[in-house]
């Protein structure tokens, strides 16, 4: 292992795609105009794609990938550069996954990660947001975020062998656990915790530090840094992003659009009393960590 992932990071819905556009941006672009075809630069490491070595490995194993047991034996062989399909000195990887040891397999080790970008959001608005992304209820959204054992699928890439009919999960467990598996490790790895409310709220400030992330422990020089900088901001707003989605949408995705509101305290709103009760005495302890109550 070689230290080759630079992780990007966070609990569904807190501004994980907007992060990946500002990070290809500053690195990919020459200008810091943002669009979606951008995104290609930072993979989706829970991509069926990175999976396709295990056929040859263990055919049976794959073809019960479906199951978290078999799945997470292979968590740490996905990551190695050759089956990641990475070339360079270490690239940038999006996952939701919890940082967790389950069935005594570990997501990822120290020894893999170069570092890490974790984005927090206030977990009343991302019920919102999932509860419109997946269609389903807020009580529905409340359960998905409170259940330790909460999953979501593998997105199925157009060049993996898998059968489509084998969906692998990713393991997300309940937000306050997800958060500390992640903000509690690699305490030797350079790491970034942003909250998705200032980095709608405050992008210019949150952008520099960023910028100034990568300089200090990576001697990374940036170039064309003001331009790069106004544009991300201007094209980086969900105004633009919504717009960009439905230039290069089809219909079907059109119907349950990724880009919504792209605001903070929505759940002020929606919520009743009751529930946004329910969610702080949760996640109390987390939530006073980061000055959500």
């Amino acid at each position: 292992m070689s230290n080759h992932i630079f992780w990007l990071s966070s609990y569904p819905k807190s501004g994980n795609t907007l992060m990946r556009l500002i990070l290809s941006a500053l690195f990919f672009s020459k200008d810091g105009l943002v669009n979606l075809d951008l995104i290609k630069y930072i993979s989706n490491y829970e991509s069926t794609r990175n999976l396709n070595f295990i056929k040859d490995k263990n055919y049976d194993d794959f073809t019960q990938l479906n199951k978290l047991e078999i799945l997470s034996k292979y968590y740490l062989n996905s990551q190695s550069k050759q089956n990641l399909g990475l070339n360079e000195d270490f690239g940038f990887f999006k996952t939701h996954s919890a940082n967790l040891k389950i069935f005594n397999n570990n997501f990822t080790v120290e020894n893999n990660v170069r570092g890490l970008i974790y984005i927090i959001r206030d977990p009343r608005d991302i019920i919102i947001s999932w509860s419109n992304y997946a269609n389903v209820s807020i009580k529905e959204s409340i359960k998905f975020i409170t259940n330790r054992n909460s999953c979501i699928n593998w997105h199925n890439s157009e060049n993996s062998f898998l059968d489509k009919k084998i969906i692998p999960q990713v393991f997300l467990s309940k937000w306050d656990t997800h958060v500390i598996s992640w903000i509690d490790k690699f305490e030797k790895k350079p790491k970034l915790i942003l909250k998705y409310e200032d980095i709608i709220e405050k992008k210019k400030e949150i952008i520099l530090k960023i910028i100034n992330f990568f300089e200090s422990n990576y001697k990374i020089k940036f170039i064309n840094i003001e331009n790069k900088l106004n544009n991300i901001i201007e094209t980086t707003t969900i105004h633009n992003l919504k717009k960009e989605e439905i230039n290069k949408s089809s219909e079907k995705n059109l119907l349950n659009p990724f880009f919504r509101k792209g605001k903070s305290k929505q759940w002020k709103n929606i919520l009743t009393n009751e529930q946004s009760e329910i969610i702080c005495e949760k996640f109390k302890k987390v939530m006073e960590m980061f000055d959500y109550i």
